[in-house]
């Protein structure tokens, strides 16, 4: 997973300085996938970029501009600590909304708020992450 992010946000900077594109934190990335992947996997790298942008941004046939909604409701949860070791606090925010009788209702936002994920190709060991989940009450 890290060398498959660390591709993505490669391939997003490199396209959004080619394009003169400024970006403003933070980095975020979205997991679509319902279930675990080994391969195959709905992920999504995005950065933030000032609104303004949105409107003349160029289209291309790698990079999609668009404004991400608000959630309604969602459970969350801050993580300090190594970007290597953030799957056991997405496992936690999971047992969390099942122990509370809701269930996901949209991708998992994986905010960076410390800054990006990687540095000079490394992940970033003192990270601070946000993990979002859309949820529902259970029926």
């Amino acid at each position: 997973m890290d060398y498959y992010c660390r591709t993505m946000y490669e391939h997003l900077y490199g396209r959004l300085g080619e394009l003169g594109i400024p970006t403003i934190e933070p980095e975020l990335t979205l997991y679509h996938a319902e279930e675990y992947h080994e391969t195959d996997l709905d992920v999504e790298a995005a950065v933030a970029v000032e609104t303004a942008v949105l409107q003349g941004a160029p289209v291309t046939d790698d990079l999609a501009f668009r404004d991400l909604p608000a959630e309604e409701v969602a459970a969350c949860l801050l993580y300090e600590g190594p970007f290597l070791g953030v799957e056991s606090a997405v496992l936690e925010l999971m047992r969390w909304i099942a122990m509370h009788e809701h269930v996901i209702a949209g991708p998992l936002r994986e905010l960076h708020l410390s800054g990006p994920a990687h540095v000079n190709g490394c992940p970033v060991d003192n990270a601070v992450v946000e993990l979002q989940l859309p949820v529902v009450p259970a029926d």
